[in-house]
């Protein structure tokens, strides 16, 4: 990315911190169980969601079961997404390693300040 910008060019990064499925973890024991009910159109009913949360690798692991409305013989249990959860300060070593100094760090779009209950956090830099 780096090189793709001019001196002085502008990256935003978009990040999800998932700080209410890692306080769910927390208060669990380290795992976390829901279920949802899909909307009438989708071709599967249920969406069973299995977390676990690893505070030394600050790794967040969604393992993933999907029921379908018709026949039990298409059950899908094969998603499981491991996201590693970035620190502030994590974040602003990482732009610096890249070629990036950090400018902001926003609990969402409009600036908000960013704390434990941003569902998303919003990060400008330069390129240097």
């Amino acid at each position: 990315i780096r090189k793709s910008l001019i001196l002085g060019g502008t990256i935003i990064l978009e990040l999800y911190p998932h700080s209410n499925l890692i306080s769910s973890c927390q208060m669990s024991g380290g795992k976390y169980k829901k279920w949802d009910e899909m909307p009438e159109r989708d071709p599967w009913r249920y969406y069973l969601s299995e977390y676990e949360w690893d505070s030394k690798s600050a790794l967040l692991t969604h393992h993933k079961i999907f029921i379908p409305r018709q026949s039990m013989n298409k059950l899908d249990i094969g998603r499981t997404e491991i996201l590693r959860i970035y620190r502030p300060s994590e974040i602003e070593d990482l732009l610096d390693s890249c070629g990036f100094t950090m400018t902001g760090f926003f609990g969402g779009w409009n600036r908000e300040k960013a704390d434990e209950s941003s569902s998303v956090n919003v990060i400008s830099g330069v390129a240097v």
